[in-house]
């Protein structure tokens, strides 16, 4: 699991990397063709393929970098071709297939804030990338709202009673967002509340060894 989320974030980096250095071409929805290096030392190849090809080398070069150990072996593997090396990847790390499906559905029934000293917030975003997993392996296995909200509510600690008294029956009137507030605006109540105590204990202490 450590290494399906390390991959997650590494190539949403390595994405958002190549997109800022113009070679996102490579990965649009509708994908260019990319031609081999024979292709484009023919007097026939175009100015488009020329681009295209170097593009497709700069991008294959900033994946090799990233990678080492296996991940190298399958970037290498795709022979120059910076789509495939991603690819490659996927097939390895990336949870996107219906054999996926299971695990995945299961992850989000067990996502929960396991302690109330637990930042809810990673919580969160936790629950959104098992969510867009589900959608990259078909649009409609994505959670509803409503799903969402409910894992939410049951999935929270002891100590976050009020919260779901809070917000229950009052579901549809609040969005994702407002329940996220609800429940981050507790742990912040609850960590001030914390902090709070304990500076008033070393005052005290501090009281005590003055005397």
């Amino acid at each position: 699991d450590n290494a399906h989320s390390f991959y997650d974030e590494w190539k949403f980096k390595t994405l958002a990397l190549i997109r800022k250095k113009g070679w996102g071409l490579i990965f649009d929805d509708a994908p260019v063709t990319i031609p081999t290096a024979a292709e484009v030392s023919l007097d026939t190849a175009t100015q488009a393929q020329k681009k295209v090809y170097k593009l497709n080398v700069e991008a294959f070069d900033q994946i090799l970098m990233g990678c080492s150990g296996v991940p190298l072996g399958l970037v290498k593997r795709a022979k120059g071709n910076a789509r495939d090396a991603i690819s490659n990847l996927d097939v390895k790390y990336a949870k996107r297939t219906a054999a996926d499906l299971t695990e995945l559905l299961n992850e989000f029934t067990n996502c929960k804030l396991e302690s109330s000293e637990d930042d809810p917030d990673k919580w969160f975003l936790k629950l959104d990338g098992i969510n867009e997993k589900l959608r990259e392996i078909k649009e409609e296995y994505a959670k509803k709202p409503y799903e969402i909200k409910a894992q939410m509510l049951g999935g929270l600690p002891t100590g976050y009673e009020d919260v779901r008294t809070k917000i229950s029956g009052n579901e549809d009137k609040l969005s994702l967002v407002d329940i996220e507030r609800e429940i981050r605006d507790k742990w912040k109540r609850q960590h001030l509340e914390k902090d709070s105590s304990t500076a008033a204990k070393k005052d005290n202490m501090a009281m005590h060894v003055e005397k």
